[in-house]
């Protein structure tokens, strides 16, 4: 989940929990190992009660504002935050349940990791995670110039290094990155400083371009909003690569371990 579904997300969660209070908050078994992490606090900071005044989203995180200058934090998530209408509606599993004043519900289901972390305006501030996003794409101040000082500031690093870099430039992880990188036509194992002014220029806009656009078709294929329903924007590499052909000419994607993850990527159309 990147930052073109957390918008989405954010704006229906918005929409939807805005004035209200969640009553009950039920944490499963799976939340030993999170808590454990430091992925989820729910255990030990109480937002019980306290009326939502907004959500709205940062980065790869959406923020539910409460009253009193208490906040929680989904995001960084691999799963799904679900909103149910009524008890009726409850899914069979789940990581967290947030019972709602008016007898609504929210799931989340975190499959591998993913925050749910309370915490008030100041540590939110200060947090080394939530307080601390970048620029994203799609903001006005995300301009060639911030774009370019980035890559000088981290030109001995690898191009994939950029999807890291939340505190500069927020909000995509592989999913979207790697179709950025295809689109620019750049393999994520480049050093930053040997690309070329014009492989810069080519690799801003399409940052900028891919972002926008699954915005506006409201998120991936792959992931799905608070109602189920996935998004409209569909990938150009994916998730679920294995044996997949390059859509731009025909050969199979490769894989290669780089900086801790897997990328795939077309040595044709990439260089």
């Amino acid at each position: 989940m990147e930052f073109p579904e957390i918008i989405k997300i954010s704006r229906q969660l918005n929409d939807v929990l805005r004035g209200k209070r969640f009553i009950d908050i039920t944490l499963g078994d799976q939340n030993d190992k999170l808590i454990k992490w430091g992925f989820v606090n729910l255990h030990k900071h109480d937002i019980v009660g306290l009326t939502i005044e907004e959500v709205f989203p940062r980065g790869l995180y959406s923020v539910l504002r409460f009253e009193k200058g208490e906040n929680l934090v989904f995001g960084d998530l691999i799963g799904r935050i679900l909103y149910h209408p009524n008890k009726s509606r409850l899914p069979n599993k789940y990581t967290i349940l947030f019972s709602l004043s008016d007898k609504s519900f929210l799931s989340l289901q975190i499959d591998q990791y993913g925050f749910a972390y309370a915490l008030d305006d100041n540590a939110l501030s200060n947090h080394k995670y939530f307080g601390n996003q970048g620029l994203t794409p799609n903001d006005e101040r995300f301009s060639y110039g911030y774009f370019e000082d980035v890559l000088s500031k981290y030109s001995k690093h690898h191009v994939k290094k950029l999807q890291f870099l939340q505190n500069v430039i927020s909000g995509f992880q592989n999913g979207y990155f790697q179709d950025i990188l295809l689109c620019a036509g750049i393999l994520p194992y480049r050093k930053i400083s040997k690309l070329t002014d014009k492989e810069k220029t080519n690799l801003f806009k399409c940052m900028v371009e891919i972002i926008e656009k699954a915005i506006e078709l409201e998120g991936s294929t792959d992931e799905v909003d608070i109602y189920g329903h996935p998004g409209k924007y569909k990938r150009m590499i994916g998730t679920r690569i294995k044996n997949r052909i390059c859509p731009q000419c025909g050969d199979v994607f490769v894989e290669k371990n780089i900086l801790g993850s897997p990328s795939y990527f077309c040595m044709t159309c990439q260089d």
